[in-house]
C-alpha cells in the first residue's frame, strides 16, 4: 500500500498539469521571431484545422494588417509543400493605427500578434501531420525589413483529437480579436458629403452597436484612396467623416463596394456597404486649348441663350461719348464762328 502512494501523487500532479501543445520552435529574424502555434496535443486527421501564425516583435517594430497603409504589406503563408493541406485562410485581428514620420500611416500590430490560420486538411490514415512551408512578411520601425522564413510543424493525429489547455486558450483569444458580422439591429450607412474635381468626402454612420466603435479601417480599394477618418458621436450614433481621392482622375462617379472594419476594445465588426460617389463639376476643356470659361461667367450670370442687357447708365455713357466725338474739333479745323 505504501508503494501506491507516490504513484497516486504522480498521477494527480500529471492530471493537474496543463498539457503542452505541439508548437514549432521560434525562427529568429532579428526584429521579429515567427513560429506556428498549435492548440493540439493530437489533431484531427481530416477536416477543418486551426493553427496560428505567431510573431513576437522587438520594441518599436510592428507587423501588418491586410491593408498595411502607406508602408509594408501583410504576411503570406505558403503550404504548397504539404499536399494534404487543401485550403488555407490567413485571418487578421482588428488592427491598430500607427502614425509614421512624413505624414505616413500604417495599420497593424506591435509587441506580438497571432494570425489565426484556418486550414482544410486530409491526412488520410496517417498518424502524424508534417507541415512544411514558408511565410513572407515585413516589419517596420524607422525602416522596413522583409523576411521569408521557413515554417515546420510535426503534429500527432488521432481519431479522437484533444487540445492542450494553454495554447488552445491563446489561439481562442486571437480568434476573439477577429472582426465579427454586425449584430442584429445594428446598421452601418455610408453617404456622400462633398465632391470636388479630385475627390471629396463621405460619412459612415454606425448605429445600434453594443459598444461605440473607436476607430474605422478600410480594405484597399482600387478606385479611391481613403484618408484618415474623423470620429464624432451624435446622439445614438457614431459618425466618421472620410476624405477620398480618385486614383483615376478621369472618373466622375462610381458605385463602390466599401469594405470596412470598426474597432471596439480588443475586437470589432466588419462588413461591406454600397456607396455611390456622385460626379463632381469639372471645367470643360477645348481640344489643345485652355479650359473654357463657364457659360455663366462669360455672360455675367445670364443664360447663354439670353441676350446681354446693358444697364441704362452704361448705354447713356456710350451715346454721350459718341456725340462728343462727333462735335469735337479735329486737328487743323476751327470751330464755327
Amino acid at each position: 500500500m505504501r508503494a501506491r502512494g507516490p504513484l497516486l501523487l504522480a498521477l494527480t500532479l500529471l492530471a493537474a498539469t496543463p498539457l503542452a501543445a505541439v508548437t514549432s520552435p521560434w525562427h529568429d529574424d532579428g526584429p521579429a521571431r515567427v513560429r506556428l502555434l498549435s492548440p493540439w496535443e493530437a489533431a484531427p486527421a481530416a477536416g477543418e484545422l486551426w493553427l496560428g501564425l505567431e510573431l513576437a516583435l522587438a520594441p518599436g517594430w510592428h507587423a501588418y494588417w491586410h491593408n498595411g497603409g502607406d508602408a509594408g504589406y501583410p504576411p503570406a503563408v505558403d503550404f504548397s509543400g504539404t499536399a494534404e493541406v487543401l485550403a488555407l485562410d490567413l485571418l487578421f485581428p482588428v488592427p491598430e493605427r500607427f502614425d509614421l514620420p512624413g505624414d505616413l500611416v500604417a495599420f497593424g500590430y506591435e509587441e506580438s500578434v497571432i494570425y489565426p490560420l484556418r486550414l482544410e486538411t486530409d491526412f488520410g490514415t496517417a498518424t502524424a501531420a508534417h507541415f512544411r512551408g514558408a511565410v513572407s512578411y515585413v516589419v517596420c520601425a524607422s525602416e522596413c525589413v522583409p523576411f521569408t522564413s521557413p515554417l515546420a510543424l510535426d503534429l500527432p493525429l488521432a481519431s479522437q483529437p484533444w487540445e492542450a489547455t494553454v495554447d488552445a486558450a491563446r489561439l481562442a483569444a486571437a480568434r476573439d480579436r477577429l472582426p465579427r458580422p454586425l449584430p442584429d439591429g445594428a446598421t452601418v450607412s455610408p453617404a456622400p458629403l462633398a465632391t470636388d474635381t479630385a475627390g471629396g468626402t463621405f460619412t459612415l454612420t454606425a448605429r445600434g452597436l453594443p459598444v461605440p466603435p473607436t476607430a474605422l479601417f478600410f480594405a484597399v480599394h482600387d478606385l479611391v484612396e481613403l484618408g484618415r477618418p474623423e470620429r464624432d458621436e451624435r446622439d445614438d450614433a457614431v459618425l466618421f467623416t472620410v476624405p477620398y481621392t480618385w486614383l483615376d482622375r478621369s472618373r466622375t462617379s462610381e458605385q463602390l463596394a466599401l469594405a470596412w472594419t470598426l474597432a471596439a476594445g480588443d475586437g470589432g465588426w466588419e462588413g461591406s456597404s454600397p456607396l455611390h460617389l456622385p460626379a463632381a463639376a469639372r471645367p470643360a476643356t477645348l481640344p489643345g486649348g485652355p479650359a473654357a470659361i463657364p457659360a455663366e461667367s462669360a455672360n455675367n450670370g445670364h443664360s447663354p441663350t439670353e441676350p446681354t442687357r446693358w444697364p441704362w447708365f452704361a448705354l447713356a455713357g456710350v451715346v454721350g461719348a459718341g456725340l462728343l466725338w462727333a462735335l469735337w474739333p479735329r486737328a487743323g479745323e476751327h470751330p464755327p464762328a
